[in-house]
């Protein structure tokens, strides 16, 4: 339970830090304008969610050796992390394309595509880091077994 502290704590604080935009904007703006504000909404609750599930051992706790292969907290866990990806990025969607004359408007086109590159370039560079740390992992348990 201590490791699981350990790692709630920071990622708690780290997510409030990001979403309070989102939550500030959640509480002030009208549902009826904001066709994204309902994604936003479930994104934060498949995140405390899963935060829930991966702190607690909830089907487990209340139905023990029943959730050995299939229904375990961790599991759901993935699920609702999953999900709230799904959310936010649907919600991130309809904000662009509600907002995209006025983002254009205030950085330019070249900016944009500066942006959509950048992301690749993100997703390479993290494939890169952990094929490196998965090589460099697997040469040091190698070398601990001999």
């Amino acid at each position: 339970m201590g490791r699981k502290v350990c790692q709630l704590i920071p990622t708690g604080l780290a997510y409030v830090l990001d979403i309070s935009p989102v939550a500030h904007r959640l509480l002030t703006v009208s549902w009826s304008q904001e066709p994204s504000l309902p994604f936003h909404a479930l994104q934060i609750a498949c995140f405390l969610l899963s935060a829930l599930f991966f702190s607690c051992s909830i089907p487990e706790r209340f139905f023990p050796g029943n959730c050995d292969f299939a229904g375990q907290g961790h599991q759901i866990f993935h699920v609702l992390l999953s999900l709230c990806t799904l959310s936010q990025l649907e919600a991130l969607f309809q904000d662009y394309a509600r907002w995209r004359d006025t983002v254009v408007e205030l950085f330019g086109e070249r900016q944009l595509w500066w942006a959509c590159v950048s992301f690749p370039v993100l997703f390479v560079c993290c494939i890169l880091t952990a094929l490196i740390a998965m090589r460099h992992m697997s040469k040091a348990l190698q070398s601990k077994d001999e």
